[in-house]
């Protein structure tokens, strides 16, 4: 009953609220947001990679070894990306991605002083999980959030700050780790992420077309694996695989 009376009074304000859009100051806030967001959390998961010959030497491991410091990361993202949208539906877009670079930046820190390469792996695992909370949510996000009008051009400024994120996360970490060792880039981009999570907290404006939905363990593990069922989604799914296989791998 509780739960029906929540959705009736939030019905009226769905069907009314017309969302942000271009040229407004939330409209302006949100993707500002959201373009810092998106520029961290790719930032954070690619900046071991130029730094990849200084970790092999710091840890006593060989040049393929070193690779797994970022490999670790893009693989536990998988299982972060599983669940991440379920949690979206359950604790809000907003509080996700906000938590989820809050969390991350957390681990970058721990990751910069970690003491043995065990340690940098897990922390790195780790970091996986948690940097998937805000793709996710963030696409959520701009689907009920934003005006349809403006949709295209805030979903489109979103993803111009994660590609800006990975090639900071690829050309920054260099002249940093020049000065002060692979420690001071890692420290300096996980401080870059806790400031991105604070400025989702000061400028992000709150949800108003979410509503809360309960999930169970079945949705949460298989339901991504559900929408592969679409021959156009599974189509979509192997254009970014590849995509994205090829740029990385390059």
């Amino acid at each position: 009953m509780m739960r029906m009376a929540a959705f009736i009074d939030t019905y009226p304000r769905q069907l009314t609220y017309r969302g942000h859009e271009s040229g407004t100051a939330s409209y302006k806030r949100l993707v500002i947001a959201l373009m810092a967001g998106g520029l961290a959390n790719f930032s954070l998961m690619y900046f071991v990679q130029p730094l990849l010959p200084m970790l092999s030497a710091h840890y006593g491991v060989s040049a393929g070894d070193s690779a797994h410091a970022l490999s670790i990361t893009t693989l536990t993202i998988l299982a972060g990306l599983a669940v991440a949208g379920p949690l979206a539906d359950r604790l809000g877009r907003v509080t996700l991605m906000r938590w989820s670079l809050l969390a991350s930046g957390a681990l970058g820190l721990v990751s910069a002083f970690a003491p043995d390469w065990t340690t940098l792996l897990v922390t790195r695992g780790l970091l996986g999980i948690t940097l998937a909370g805000l793709p996710v949510a963030a696409l959520a996000y701009l689907r009920e959030e934003v005006h349809a009008t403006s949709h295209a051009r805030a979903n489109a400024t979103y993803i111009a700050g994660t590609a800006i994120g990975g090639a900071a996360g690829r050309l920054l970490p260099g002249p940093l780790a020049a000065l002060g060792g692979w420690e001071l880039a890692a420290a300096a981009v996980s401080a870059i992420t806790l400031a991105a999570g604070v400025a989702l907290y000061v400028l992000l404006p709150p949800s108003q077309r979410y509503l809360r939905r309960s999930i169970d363990l079945r949705t949460a593990l298989f339901g991504s694996l559900a929408a592969l069922r679409d021959p156009v989604v599974a189509l979509i799914c192997v254009t970014g695989f590849s995509a994205m296989g090829v740029m990385v791998g390059v």
